[in-house]
């Protein structure tokens, strides 16, 4: 079939189904990489000990703070290559690229006193032991994983040649497992090799990443791509870095928010719940993680499709897109609901080793139900959240999503576990997300049948202001 795009994505019809599978799959895979890097870690943790485990969970939720915080405004450079590709300005895909690149390395200056001096305070004194050097360990490599798995990544995906990041992210995620078990365990795998514990699963994840800067960074600066894409110009270009800046700071605000207050809840949760309940929400949580790669890679692909499609004013293939989408995350909800719901202890006991107490797997059996409806909900609201980011109408989702997590999941949790006598368990955190959920999804939804992100101009830069 034919495409009615000019700088078509794929040989089907723009926003099908089709389209969306042959753009979301690679993306899917590559997502599933990244989330088994936290399950690969998670699981060999709990075979080394349960606090280490149950530390590596509740620290985990700083370090997510960290990175998706400046990764919302690295990855709207996916945005960018989308809409010039979709309009032909290709001259501007590989600037754009540059601009998050030293924004990723200019992170630094905020990640290392980040970890020298504020890590410390940011968990409780039970965790300090383990986590202060593992947290510290994670943040440090996170401007390496913006520049790789975040801008150099966009440049791909955006001009929806999705194939090539999935392929890179297996390589890293199985390097990954082989360095977790060496540096955790040590000496137990090779005579005479440090014991690092929890913080060698931190280190293993920094090599791993470093070696996928380096092997995206060949793929991206290839000469073939300097006349086209112009992914030779490495300059400044302060007005390109100021448009990045601007569409993305809203979604960057929005995560900074809703992460901190879920950091700060994961704490009280660990406090207020008994041990093997909270290793249960661990575990819980780890496989949510582990099935979102199906909810990312498909928000990947809707955003592929839909800046493409903006950007050269195709809006019946938006609108496809979207359909197509929902329908795609109830069919993948249906199928993971065989694991989560029906069948959940053949993953469970995945985490069942000597070192983590029986009564976790009926605690964690429990939970799966409440988030695999999470999961459901998650996949719609996380379609229509990166058609409106395509758009570039990020300030509207913000202040949606926003009031809608520190209203109906953050204050009504704390209140019941800091103010009240009652006996909570974890699972109440499942509870807080679906009805945070089901009100982002209608707000989301009103706002994309209203068509005001229509009107929304993501750049003010032109070819001539750059001089190409």
């Amino acid at each position: 079939m034919i495409s009615d795009i000019p700088n078509s994505l794929s040989k089907y019809r723009p926003g099908s189904a089709r389209e969306l599978l042959s753009i979301s799959w690679p993306m899917m895979v590559a997502s599933a990489s990244g989330c088994l890097m936290v399950l690969g870690d998670r699981i060999v943790l709990s075979h080394y000990s349960q606090e280490a485990f149950n530390v590596c969970f509740s620290v985990m939720q700083w370090y997510w703070l960290f990175m998706f915080t400046a990764m919302n405004i690295v990855l709207i450079a996916e945005v960018f290559v989308g809409q010039f590709n979709g309009a032909g300005k290709f001259k501007l895909i590989g600037p754009v690229v540059w601009q998050m690149i030293w924004f990723s390395f200019l992170t630094w200056l905020i990640f290392i006193p980040v970890a020298i001096w504020l890590v410390p305070h940011l968990l409780i004194e039970s965790d300090r032991p383990l986590g202060v050097p593992y947290l510290r360990t994670l943040i440090l490599f996170l401007p390496i994983n913006y520049a790789s798995f975040g801008a150099m990544a966009s440049f791909f995906i955006g001009r929806g040649v999705t194939k090539v990041v999935p392929v890179v992210a297996m390589v890293v995620n199985l390097l990954n497992i082989l360095l977790d078990i060496l540096f955790i365990f040590g000496y137990k795998i090779i005579p005479g090799f440090p014991e690092f514990g929890i913080t060698g699963a931190a280190i293993a994840t920094g090599l791993s990443q470093s070696v996928g800067l380096v092997i995206l960074f060949a793929l991206f600066f290839q000469k073939k791509y300097f006349e086209k894409y112009r992914v030779d110009d490495i300059k400044f270009h302060w007005q390109l870095m100021k448009d990045c800046i601007v569409v993305g700071f809203p979604s960057s605000i929005n995560c900074f928010i809703n992460c901190f207050g879920w950091s700060i809840l994961v704490q009280l949760i660990k406090i207020h719940v008994s041990r093997d309940d909270f290793s249960a929400f661990g575990i819980t949580h780890s496989l949510y993680v582990a099935f979102f790669f199906a909810i990312e890679g498909i928000g990947a692909g809707v955003r592929t499709i839909c800046s493409n499609a903006i950007g050269c004013l195709n809006y019946d293939a938006v609108r496809r897109c979207i359909n197509s989408a929902c329908k795609t995350s109830i069919i993948l909800a249906i199928i993971t609901s065989l694991f989560m719901v029906f069948q959940p202890d053949i993953l469970i006991k995945l985490f069942k080793g000597d070192c983590i107490a029986e009564a976790v797997g009926p605690l964690a059996r429990s939970m799966l139900v409440w988030a695999w409806l999470a999961f459901l909900l998650d996949g719609l609201w996380t379609t229509i959240q990166a058609m409106l980011t395509a758009s570039g109408d990020t300030k509207y989702t913000m202040i949606v999503n926003v009031l809608s997590y520190w209203l109906l999941e953050f204050f009504p949790i704390y209140i019941l576990m800091a103010h009240t006598n009652l006996e909570c368990s974890a699972v109440i955190g499942w509870y807080g997300m679906i009805i945070s959920l089901f009100l982002r999804i209608g707000f989301l939804y009103h706002r994309y049948r209203t068509n005001k992100w229509r009107e929304i101009k993501i750049s003010k830069i032109n070819l001539g202001s750059m001089g190409t």
